[in-house]
């Protein structure tokens, strides 16, 4: 059994009708359920058995650090084989909006004890913290145009996912001015996270 996905069909329709955004992975973090409040949640429907671990688009920390799926909540739930709580996290949308949410990963066993995947309760926490979520008001083109080249590359680098190792070793500059030109995109773009930065450059793309 693992996830709903391998209940009985009753099961099945109580999630299906919980209010509230829910979903399973198997062992391995495959999705195998989500109901229609959890691809509410996510502005998207991750394709089952093939999608892994989380289906939002890009998952951050409050901070505004990229956290990457297989290190999600979720992921930690299943790998550690133990349920996590008080913890918050902001779900990217493919519109490039935000959902603070706070997750309920727990993992599901057999009567023996053997893992058998997991199931997660995402409850969205936006309305309770609006002041939290990045702003999605419209960027100014005269942000983008005042970056340098180098700047260039770097947010191009922040975009995909990078770190800031991955981003030096494929500019062939240091980490440390990785983490000078992320503090001076910060600042030109007018912004105070990496999340928004983020938004302001697929915006330009659009």
């Amino acid at each position: 059994m693992a996830g709903p996905n391998s209940t009985e069909p009753a099961l099945e329709a109580v999630l299906a009708a919980f209010p509230v955004a829910v979903y399973s992975t198997d062992v391995v973090g495959r999705i195998t359920y989500y109901n229609e409040a959890a691809a509410e949640l996510w502005g998207r429907r991750p394709l089952l058995n093939q999608d892994r671990w989380c289906g939002s688009l890009r998952l951050w920390t409050l901070d505004r650090v990229l956290v990457p799926h297989d290190e999600c909540p979720m992921a930690v739930a299943i790998k550690e084989n133990r349920p996590i709580r008080n913890i918050q996290a902001l779900a990217e949308r493919p519109d490039r909006t935000f959902v603070r949410f706070a997750p309920l990963p727990t993992p599901i066993q057999d009567t023996s004890g053997h893992l058998l995947g997991g199931i997660n309760v995402l409850l969205d926490m936006t309305g309770f913290c609006p002041d939290s979520v990045p702003s999605q008001g419209s960027p100014d083109p005269r942000r983008l145009a005042s970056l340098s080249p180098r700047e260039r590359d770097v947010l191009n680098g922040i975009v995909g996912g990078g770190s800031n190792k991955i981003i030096a070793r494929a500019l062939g500059i240091s980490p440390r001015t990785v983490e000078v030109h992320r503090r001076n995109l910060l600042a030109k773009l007018d912004v105070s996270s990496v999340a928004e930065m983020v938004r302001i450059s697929m915006k330009s793309h659009e």
